[in-house]
């Protein structure tokens, strides 16, 4: 039987330093049969003849051009509804798949049965490859059991770079407003779960560049854009269609939609951001910081992250440090409680007790590779001053 025919999508903007990685690692797939779609959104860089360069050589690659910037979600749109395939799977500029990436997915969703799949991912830089992120696991057939996996992990939107059907983009277009905004990719993810089961892999056959500062990433390109309160704003309304979303599904009004709000203000209110939106800073150290007594869980636990990250907003540092150590404390505390407790005491000029806490972390949570990221920051620093220390 012959293989079926599967689309690679590539949306593209100022992608010359990272196009022919990207590229090369899909045309050394063992898959045999690809359709692949580069979009371009209008770019300095020379990255749309970099792309017609690569179609002249090979005639599966398809170039398209936007007249007009679309914005990184409107591209990624762009590029999926351009597809003729029977299924597709997205490869951001950036990234890179292991040769066998589309072959295993296929195999495993055979397996499964299951309406997608995915796998684990690896974090790199250059040459160095900073740990491995474990992927949630989405294949239970109940829909409220799928939407609360998705709020324990803090709404981790990775599944949404699996291998997907065709009919699946019809039904759930990827959204494209507002422009180039974050947590569309979240908000398609938890629409994707609300009606699809997945089959998770576990392997990390999916290597997501970070942690390079010389090559513009996709996430730089488009989680610092805009406006700090219009950002803040369109956030929320994310939620509350993620929200709306999750009670039309399944009916609850109350547990469900409050864990995924809780989620979701986890990954999204830093201190900047509530720094510039100080009505939302104080609504959420009034609704999210749990009572002293509150009951030991991840969610009181994410509840003090949030009470912490308005603390360091107001620049209430020993406030912040307290509420952080609570949020440690709890069962089950998800890596970004102890990526906040690290951050506090580098920022307080501790960066022996940053060293410690990460080590704790490191042995919840040893596939979290953030946290090896602000590991090795931390490192350095120590090295940094100890070799002051010895010039001086």
């Amino acid at each position: 039987m012959s293989s079926p025919r599967i689309a690679v999508c590539i949306p593209a903007y100022n992608a010359r330093k990272t196009l022919d990685s990207t590229l090369a690692s899909v045309q050394r797939q063992s898959w045999p049969n690809l359709e692949i779609v580069i979009c371009v959104d209008p770019s300095r860089d020379g990255t749309l003849r970099r792309a017609r360069k690569h179609a002249r050589h090979d005639s599966r690659i398809r170039v398209l051009e936007n007249r007009e910037r679309l914005g990184w979600a409107g591209n990624v749109r762009e590029t999926i509804a351009s597809i003729d395939s029977d299924w597709w799977s997205v490869l951001p500029q950036d990234d890179l798949w292991h040769p066998d990436y589309l072959t295993a997915l296929w195999q495993r969703l055979q397996q499964s049965g299951a309406d997608f799949s995915y796998c684990d991912l690896q974090a790199f830089a250059g040459r160095v490859i900073f740990g491995t992120q474990v992927a949630p696991d989405f294949d239970s057939a109940d829909t409220r059991i799928r939407l609360r996996t998705y709020c324990s992990s803090v709404a981790n939107p990775n599944l949404w770079h699996g291998l997907f059907p065709a009919a699946l983009a019809r039904d759930l277009p990827f959204p494209a407003e507002p422009f180039n905004f974050p947590a569309l990719d979240n908000l398609w993810s938890h629409r994707v779960l609300c009606h699809y089961r997945g089959a998770r892999l576990p392997q990390a056959l999916y290597f997501k560049r970070t942690g390079d500062a010389s090559i513009p990433t996709c996430t730089g390109w488009w989680s610092t854009s805009g406006d700090p309160q219009q950002r803040a704003a369109h956030w929320l309304n994310v939620t509350e269609q993620m929200q709306a979303d999750a009670q039309a599904v399944t009916g609850e009004d109350n547990t469900l939609t409050d864990a995924l709000g809780l989620a979701m203000d986890a990954r999204a209110w830093v201190p900047p951001l509530l720094r510039a939106n100080p009505r939302e800073e104080q609504r959420l150290y009034r609704e999210r910081r749990p009572a002293d007594d509150a009951p030991d869980s991840p969610e009181t636990s994410l509840g003090w992250l949030l009470a912490s990250r308005c603390s360091q907003a107001r620049g209430d540092t020993p406030a912040a440090l307290f509420e952080a150590q609570r949020a440690t404390g709890c069962a089950d505390a998800n890596w970004r409680v102890w990526q906040n407790l690290a951050r506090l005491h580098v920022d307080s000029g501790d960066v022996f007790r940053a060293q410690e806490v990460l080590h704790e972390a490191a042995t919840l949570h040893p596939n979290q590779f953030q946290l090896g990221l602000l590991a090795r920051g931390v490192a350095n620093n120590i090295l940094g001053q100890a070799l002051e220390d010895r010039t001086a």
